[in-house]
């Protein structure tokens, strides 16, 4: 897990140099995004979730790691959403995903309850994770044109949906097998999103730093 984590912090901390960039691009979102997947994901490494644990309820760190990746998935497909022709669907986008966070809450128990072991808080986690993916695949695929940032964010979705497909399949036909490998799913299912993620973020880093540096060059100034 900790791989993922300091893998999504390295890719988004070499954003940072973008950041001040004011040029309509989701420079800002896409490394925010970044940064609260790898909260979500160290928040389930012992390190991180026994102290918490402790201190609150008994499995505050699940509660909070639903809601740190659920608040980047959020923020991730408000991306696809900032073109004209689709503005009029942000609002109602960030008010379904609030309630779903607000749900998550109210099925955690205030998080009292496990997240491998309540299948309800589990199906409001894959149902937010899985409805941000298919926004993202299905806005990045109509708008592909060898772009390899956009194929970067594909893999990142795919691999989130395969988990979240796999979390409602073994909810309903295998809950034991569930509770017992969740952590595995989840470690292999951070890895993949860490490593699409931080491929899209650094390609659009690159992209940046291609636009600074022609628009310094003398031939774009005359």
């Amino acid at each position: 897990m900790w791989v993922s984590v300091a893998l999504l912090v390295m890719s988004a901390s070499m954003r940072l140099k973008i950041w001040s960039r004011r040029d309509g691009s989701p420079n800002r979102a896409f490394t925010i995004a970044m940064y609260l997947l790898a909260l979500g994901f160290a928040l389930q490494t012992p390190e991180l979730a026994d102290p918490i644990d402790r201190v609150g309820p008994d499995h505050l760190s699940d509660l909070l790691h639903v809601l740190m990746i659920l608040g980047a998935c959020t923020i991730l497909s408000l991306i696809p959403l900032r073109r004209p022709s689709r503005r009029r669907y942000r609002y109602p986008w960030i008010a379904y995903n609030m309630i779903l966070g607000v749900l998550a809450i109210i099925a955690s128990d205030l998080g009292t309850d496990p997240l491998p072991a309540a299948p309800r808080y589990q199906h409001l986690f894959a149902l937010g994770v899985l409805s941000t993916c298919i926004l993202i695949a299905g806005t990045a695929i109509k708008e592909l044109r060898g772009g390899k940032m956009l194929i970067a964010l594909i893999i990142a979705a795919v691999a989130s949906v395969a988990s979240a497909g796999i979390t409602v399949w073994s909810l309903m036909v295998a809950p034991n097998w569930m509770q017992v490998h969740y952590y595995d799913l989840l470690t292999v299912t951070s890895l993949f999103s860490a490593l699409g993620m931080s491929a899209a973020g650094l390609y659009g880093l690159r992209l940046a730093s291609l636009r600074a540096h022609a628009d310094r060059s003398p031939v774009a100034n005359r």
